[in-house]
């Protein structure tokens, strides 16, 4: 009777363990998802976390003096604000922009900044405050394009500067180009109606893209957001126009085409964005790729038609520039890569002078 009783007190310690080992192997597992759920937050790189809530704060950042993409300098501060801007709001901190030393804005870094702030504030709603800008110009543009008052402040200036009370923005999220409508009965009076017909090709041509190109992640038969941002101005007898999207840009766009696969792998990384930017614009012989895009080609043929002006393509981490007064053609590597593709041309709309 004793030995039964040693056996049976002996199984139940044996019970007794396993039951707690089991119990400390689900312990341990659910700590290590703890850990690795709080190892995938931003900034996190601590061996063992006590999973303590973050304290919201208040970010300040300084925007800077120059909005440009063509000076690397100027590129470089304007794609670092807006990476501090939405590291920011993604571990839920509140944005307060300090527009206090912006003095100079460029069509293509005003856009760029602009398309990132807007999409920011669709993510994050009534986490992004500014001050009033100290240059005046620049306060009237912003006010102008309603950058100002996405972010709650009230607009105190008269549009009173030649430089901005000619620029018309217009933003979409679809292929649709009633947003055009405005702006092609600004300038009607301005061309006749082949360069009219000519100007209106160009803009549909680049929403198109933005549609099919830009978002490939997004099904064609999902009814999704795929915006684009433009600005117009015309001033004297110059037409700039501006068309920014955030999508995957041009050169991420031509890496997925299969039959550029064997000529991606003879390419630098560093130059693989500009030689693809190329390819799109239509310099086959250059590239010596079986690749010709249609949509770029043609926007830049109707630049050739303006007796001044010009054509810059920003995407990724190239650069690609046409002047009509010299008729060359130029394409660089700029870093860091833009998220996207920005196109700004520019044309000449006076009469031709009578002989």
């Amino acid at each position: 009777m004793g030995g039964s009783q040693r056996l049976l007190d002996r199984h139940t310690c044996a019970m007794k363990r396993q039951r707690h080992w089991q119990r400390e192997r689900i312990v341990r597992h659910n700590i290590a998802l703890r850990r690795r759920a709080c190892h995938q937050r931003p900034r996190c790189r601590k061996a063992r976390c006590d999973h303590t809530p973050r304290r919201v704060r208040n970010i300040r950042l300084s925007t800077p003096e120059h909005f440009t993409l063509g000076d690397a300098a100027a590129r470089l501060a304007l794609f670092k604000l807006v990476h501090a801007l939405r590291e920011g709001l993604a571990q839920g901190h509140r944005v307060h922009l300090d527009f206090t030393q912006s003095k100079r804005l460029h069509p293509c870094g005003t856009l760029y900044f602009t398309a990132n702030l807007d999409q920011a504030l669709t993510d994050y709603p009534g986490q992004i405050t500014c001050n009033y800008p100290e240059d005046n110009t620049v306060e009237q543009l912003f006010q102008h394009i309603g950058l100002l008052q996405w972010m709650g402040l009230s607009p105190r200036q008269a549009i009173t500067a030649e430089n901005v009370r000619h620029w018309h923005f217009v933003k979409g999220k679809t292929g649709d180009a009633a947003g055009f409508a405005e702006l092609m009965a600004e300038y009607t009076n301005s061309f006749d109606g082949q360069v009219r017909m000519g100007l209106y090709s160009s803009l549909t041509e680049a929403v198109t893209n933005t549609i099919q190109h830009a978002y490939p992640d997004i099904p064609a038969t999902e009814v999704a957001p795929r915006p684009w941002w433009m600005f117009a101005q015309r001033l004297d007898d110059l037409l700039t126009v501006t068309i920014c999207d955030l999508g995957i840009g041009i050169a991420e766009s031509l890496k997925r085409k299969p039959e550029l696969k064997d000529y991606l792998l003879h390419w630098r990384p560093k130059t693989r964005d500009k030689k693809l930017i190329e390819a799109a614009a239509g310099r086959r012989s250059s590239t010596k790729l079986p690749y010709r895009g249609r949509g770029l080609p043609e926007m830049l043929e109707f630049v050739r038609t303006s007796r001044i002006g010009g054509m810059i393509i920003h995407s990724n981490r190239g650069t690609y520039s046409y002047d009509v007064d010299t008729q060359t053609e130029r394409t660089v590597v700029m870093a860091p890569a833009l998220p996207g593709t920005l196109i700004q041309w520019t044309l000449s709309i006076a009469e031709p002078e009578r002989t």
